[in-house]
Order: structure tokens, then sequence, then C-alpha cells
């Protein structure tokens, strides 16, 4: 990193994204990074929702059964893009999410719908 930031000042290379910013922003980077073997010191202080991964065989088939439970996030999105709630989707859009999970399952996770609680002060 050091090499590419004194290259960077130099003027050497360009940049899309200030440096610490825009790469762990994706779903999947996020939701893996607790356990992923290259960000080793990024241990989640909050457990996390329990997330399906779609290129799984069994999460996938998980999810398949249970479209209306879920939310559905293409990992390459954000925004509120690419997702299904399933709980406010139609059969008719929850068959399509289901075909382009089938057709790309790396491109997709899936977490359980939250029922988020408020308690007023």
């Amino acid at each position: 990193m050091r090499g590419l930031f004194n290259a960077y000042r130099a003027g050497n290379v360009s940049v899309t994204n200030a440096f610490g910013t825009g790469w762990p922003t994706t779903r999947l980077l996020r939701i893996c990074a607790g356990d992923d073997p290259l960000l080793p010191e990024r241990r989640p202080i909050l457990p996390n929702v329990k997330t399906f991964l779609c290129s799984e065989e069994k999460e996938r088939k998980h999810c398949a059964a249970k479209p209306g439970q879920l939310v559905v996030k293409a990992v390459g999105e954000s925004g509120g893009y690419g997702m299904l709630i399933g709980t406010q989707s139609t059969a008719r859009q929850r068959e399509e999410f289901a075909r382009q999970i089938e057709a790309n399952p790396r491109n997709y996770i899936a977490q359980p719908t939250l029922d988020f609680s408020r308690r007023r002060a």
C-alpha cells in the first residue's frame, strides 16, 4: 500500500476512490470480513445477521425454499438496487429473482428480514 500511495502522490498512477474508501463497501466483502483471511484485523464488534451465500448449493436451496422470508441482494449493488424484500414482493418478483440467482449464484446473498423494534425515550 505504501508503494502505491507514493506512486499516487508522485503523479504516476491515478485512483478512482480515495485510499481507505470504497473497496469494502460491496455487500459480500462487508459480510465476509469477519471471517476473511485477507482481513484478519477486521473482526466485527457486534454479530452480523445470518447471511446465506447463494453460491453455496445448500444455502441457495434454503433461499429458494423461503424467498418470501428473506431479503435477497445483488452483491455488487448498493442503495437499494438489486434487492428483493421477500415480505414485500410478489410471486412474480420472487420467480424472477430465483431465475437470476440460478443464472449467476455468486452475484447474490440473502438474509432474513428483521423486525426492528423502537423504544421511545
